[in-house]
């Protein structure tokens, strides 16, 4: 995109006057470059939470770079969304896509136009890099966590496509690696998603509901490996009005540690998605790519956090003590010259 001279430096100007940086926006109009980095975000697939967008942005930012987030759902507002990232001449992309419509990004990586994956590698087949969460390892280690607390009769609740649904099968094959291991037989109880709402993880509440009955029938399993914090609190709930201890009589695992794992009675066991380092190092790879590295595959380990539903007599830690009160000062402003 061309300016004129009286644009240009309306625009530096102005800048200027609201104590911006103008060099960024004069290299920004003398070589064509916009400094941008496209986020796109398919918001009923998969998530892309706010630490990872925080992770994302700082890494940018350290790099003089600046995300410009855009969202949909479904496949409404995908093509209307990249056609705004080209008017705006991002440099790179990094997405959150679902499974259609993937043949424009392999268009973009045979054009050379630097493009990155997160949560899902649906797009591997072009030779897209991904950052997901080792989920595999993540049912593992909920898994093992239960073995090492002497659980034998271990289950996993998960819903009825998972087989089929990529991040449902990797945590199913971690739990299946961890009980084979062990020599022990697997256990898996399903519920439809009949009332999942899409988008929205809460629904699994609602959907977990059905295999209730199953789980608790006697003499069913002591500790229960389940897919989503919500079907976790669901089948806390319902142990817990049949009048089963939790944890002594049947030990619940969540996963994601959302904030109703703080809720539930006991205090659920989980395993925390490093989300802020998926974001972390997606902006890295980016910024690599954008250098002329070839970008990689990230595997972000999770990392399990044990509390009341798995361990026996846990307790809360106390809260750590505030921070004593700073002396604030106010500083002068500094001034807009020194800041060119």
């Amino acid at each position: 995109m061309r300016y004129s001279e009286a644009t240009r430096q309306k625009v530096l100007g102005a800048a200027g006057d609201l104590g911006f940086q103008p060099n960024i926006l004069a290299q920004s109009f003398r070589g064509g470059r916009s400094f941008l980095i496209g986020v796109l975000n398919r918001v009923d697939h998969g998530w892309m939470s706010d630490q990872m967008l925080r992770g994302i942005q700082e890494v940018l930012v350290m790099a003089e770079l600046t995300p410009l987030l855009l969202t949909y759902q479904r496949d409404e507002g995908e093509e209307r969304n990249l056609i705004e990232f080209a008017r705006r001449q991002v440099e790179g992309l990094i997405v959150n896509v679902g499974p259609a419509k993937h043949e424009r990004y392999r268009r973009m990586k045979q054009a050379g136009f630097p493009v990155l994956q997160l949560i899902d590698n649906s797009l591997a087949k072009f030779g897209i890099p991904n950052v997901m969460s080792d989920l595999v390892g993540a049912g593992a280690a909920a898994t093992r966590h239960l073995l090492e607390l002497g659980h034998r009769r271990i289950a996993h609740l998960t819903h009825a496509r998972y087989l089929r649904n990529r991040d449902a099968h990797e945590r199913y094959l971690g739990y299946e690696q961890a009980m084979r291991q062990a020599g022990l037989p697997l256990q898996v109880f399903t519920h439809s998603l009949d009332q999942y709402r899409s988008g929205d993880p809460s629904s699994f509440y609602d959907c977990a509901a059905e295999a209730m009955d199953a789980v608790l029938a006697p003499p069913g399993p002591t500790a229960v490996v389940c897919y989503e914090c919500f079907e976790a609190f669901r089948l806390i709930e319902a142990a817990t009005a049949r009048g089963l201890a939790v944890p002594g009589d049947l030990a619940v695992v969540g996963s994601n540690d959302l904030d109703i794992c703080k809720i539930a009675k006991p205090m659920m066991s989980t395993l925390r998605i490093g989300e802020y380092e998926i974001g972390k190092a997606a902006a890295e790879e980016m910024v690599n790519m954008l250098g002329g590295q070839t970008g990689h595959d990230c595997l972000i380990q999770t990392e399990l956090v044990a509390r009341g539903s798995s361990v026996p007599g846990w307790t809360q830690p106390p809260p750590e003590p505030p921070l004593p009160p700073a002396t604030r000062t106010l500083s002068q402003p500094v001034p807009t010259a020194a800041l060119q």
